[in-house]
Protein backbone atom coordinates (compact mmCIF):
# COMPACT_ATOMS: atom_id res chain seq x y z
CA UNK A 1 0.00 0.00 0.00
CA UNK A 2 2.87 2.46 0.84
CA UNK A 3 4.43 1.67 -2.49
CA UNK A 4 1.21 2.89 -4.63
CA UNK A 5 1.57 6.96 -3.67
CA UNK A 6 4.58 6.90 -5.09
CA UNK A 7 4.14 5.17 -8.23
CA UNK A 8 1.37 7.17 -8.89
CA UNK A 9 3.49 10.74 -7.97
CA UNK A 10 5.83 9.45 -10.78
CA UNK A 11 3.85 8.80 -13.33
CA UNK A 12 1.05 11.99 -12.57
CA UNK A 13 3.81 14.41 -12.63
CA UNK A 14 3.34 15.97 -9.23
CA UNK A 15 3.35 19.75 -9.04
CA UNK A 16 7.12 20.65 -7.55
CA UNK A 17 7.26 23.06 -4.96
CA UNK A 18 10.16 25.73 -3.84
CA UNK A 19 11.73 25.95 -0.60
CA UNK A 20 10.19 29.15 -0.20
CA UNK A 21 6.99 28.34 -0.65
CA UNK A 22 6.13 29.39 -4.46
CA UNK A 23 5.08 26.92 -7.00
CA UNK A 24 7.82 26.60 -9.56
CA UNK A 25 5.55 27.38 -12.45
CA UNK A 26 6.27 31.22 -10.70
CA UNK A 27 2.65 31.31 -9.45
CA UNK A 28 1.46 32.67 -6.56
CA UNK A 29 3.03 31.89 -2.90
CA UNK A 30 1.58 28.88 -1.46
CA UNK A 31 2.06 29.99 2.19
CA UNK A 32 5.54 28.93 3.78
CA UNK A 33 5.85 27.70 6.95
CA UNK A 34 5.38 30.80 9.13
CA UNK A 35 1.70 31.76 7.35
CA UNK A 36 -0.68 33.13 10.18
CA UNK A 37 -3.75 33.38 7.66
CA UNK A 38 -6.74 32.79 9.85
CA UNK A 39 -9.52 31.58 7.20
CA UNK A 40 -11.25 28.52 8.28
CA UNK A 41 -11.25 29.62 11.90
CA UNK A 42 -7.77 28.27 13.47
CA UNK A 43 -5.98 29.49 16.07
CA UNK A 44 -2.50 30.11 14.51
CA UNK A 45 -0.62 30.46 17.91
CA UNK A 46 2.63 28.37 17.73
CA UNK A 47 4.67 27.09 20.25
CA UNK A 48 8.19 27.71 20.40
CA UNK A 49 8.67 23.97 20.64
CA UNK A 50 6.49 23.22 17.72
CA UNK A 51 7.61 21.22 14.07
CA UNK A 52 8.34 23.60 11.42
CA UNK A 53 7.33 22.86 7.81
CA UNK A 54 10.47 23.45 5.99
CA UNK A 55 8.95 23.15 2.58
CA UNK A 56 6.21 20.94 0.49
CA UNK A 57 7.54 18.96 -2.00
CA UNK A 58 4.55 17.47 -4.15
CA UNK A 59 0.67 18.44 -3.75
CA UNK A 60 -1.33 16.68 -6.14
CA UNK A 61 -4.71 15.23 -6.83
CA UNK A 62 -5.36 12.04 -8.98
CA UNK A 63 -8.64 11.91 -10.77
CA UNK A 64 -10.03 8.11 -10.75
CA UNK A 65 -12.91 7.58 -13.51
CA UNK A 66 -13.69 4.39 -11.37
CA UNK A 67 -13.63 5.55 -8.09
CA UNK A 68 -13.12 8.89 -5.78
CA UNK A 69 -10.26 11.22 -6.70
CA UNK A 70 -6.75 10.37 -4.84
CA UNK A 71 -4.85 13.40 -2.98
CA UNK A 72 -1.07 13.17 -2.46
CA UNK A 73 1.39 15.74 -0.83
CA UNK A 74 4.65 15.43 0.72
CA UNK A 75 6.78 17.98 2.88
CA UNK A 76 9.75 17.96 4.52
CA UNK A 77 9.61 18.77 8.08
CA UNK A 78 12.07 19.95 11.30
CA UNK A 79 11.22 19.59 14.85
CA UNK A 80 13.77 22.03 17.23
CA UNK A 81 13.28 18.86 19.70
CA UNK A 82 15.26 16.91 17.69
CA UNK A 83 13.77 14.70 14.08
CA UNK A 84 12.63 11.70 16.41
CA UNK A 85 10.14 13.51 18.07
CA UNK A 86 7.45 13.45 15.21
CA UNK A 87 4.02 12.25 15.84
CA UNK A 88 3.56 9.27 13.70
CA UNK A 89 0.37 9.89 12.53
CA UNK A 90 -0.92 13.02 14.14
CA UNK A 91 0.21 15.45 11.10
CA UNK A 92 -2.79 16.34 8.78
CA UNK A 93 -4.01 18.08 6.12
CA UNK A 94 -7.34 20.60 5.43
CA UNK A 95 -9.12 21.56 2.32
CA UNK A 96 -10.30 24.84 3.36
CA UNK A 97 -13.33 25.61 0.81
CA UNK A 98 -15.28 29.09 1.31
CA UNK A 99 -13.73 29.78 4.42
CA UNK A 100 -15.07 26.81 5.91
CA UNK A 101 -12.44 23.75 7.04
CA UNK A 102 -13.34 20.23 6.07
CA UNK A 103 -12.26 17.03 7.24
CA UNK A 104 -8.84 16.27 8.61
CA UNK A 105 -6.67 14.34 6.69
CA UNK A 106 -3.71 12.40 8.61
CA UNK A 107 -0.67 11.65 7.61
CA UNK A 108 3.11 9.66 8.58
CA UNK A 109 5.87 11.55 9.07
CA UNK A 110 8.89 9.70 9.50
CA UNK A 111 12.14 11.58 10.57
CA UNK A 112 11.12 14.89 8.42
CA UNK A 113 9.23 13.18 5.69
CA UNK A 114 5.73 13.89 5.99
CA UNK A 115 3.64 11.82 3.63
CA UNK A 116 -0.32 12.69 3.81
CA UNK A 117 -2.46 10.97 1.61
CA UNK A 118 -6.18 10.58 1.16
CA UNK A 119 -9.49 9.25 -1.09
CA UNK A 120 -12.21 11.42 -1.10
CA UNK A 121 -15.86 9.01 -1.28
CA UNK A 122 -18.19 11.88 -0.99
CA UNK A 123 -16.29 13.59 -4.12
CA UNK A 124 -16.58 17.19 -2.18
CA UNK A 125 -12.85 17.52 -2.16
CA UNK A 126 -12.62 16.47 -6.43
CA UNK A 127 -9.55 17.42 -7.93
CA UNK A 128 -11.60 20.65 -9.81
CA UNK A 129 -12.09 22.28 -6.41
CA UNK A 130 -11.05 26.17 -6.10
CA UNK A 131 -9.55 26.17 -2.37
CA UNK A 132 -6.96 25.97 0.32
CA UNK A 133 -5.19 23.18 1.28
CA UNK A 134 -3.42 23.63 4.98
CA UNK A 135 -1.06 21.56 5.93
CA UNK A 136 -0.15 21.11 9.83
CA UNK A 137 2.66 18.70 11.06
CA UNK A 138 2.19 17.16 15.16
CA UNK A 139 5.49 16.42 17.01
CA UNK A 140 4.58 13.87 19.96
CA UNK A 141 3.81 16.71 22.71
CA UNK A 142 0.87 17.51 20.45
CA UNK A 143 2.83 21.08 19.32
CA UNK A 144 1.50 22.13 16.07
CA UNK A 145 3.41 23.85 13.24
CA UNK A 146 1.96 26.86 11.90
CA UNK A 147 0.23 26.11 9.23
CA UNK A 148 1.47 25.84 5.04
CA UNK A 149 -1.41 27.16 3.16
CA UNK A 150 -1.67 25.91 -0.15
CA UNK A 151 -3.58 27.79 -3.12
CA UNK A 152 -5.27 24.58 -5.32
CA UNK A 153 -5.31 24.59 -8.40
CA UNK A 154 -2.55 26.16 -8.71
CA UNK A 155 -1.79 29.18 -10.12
Amino acid sequence: MRMLPLVLLFGCGPMSIGTDGTDTAGGNDTGGGNDTDTSGGEDTEVSPDAPVIESVENVMCQPNTDSEPSWFIQATVTDPQGQDTFSKTGSYAQVILDGIAGTEHYGVCNKGALTISWEDPSATEACEITGTIRIYAVDEDDNRSAPWNYDWPAK
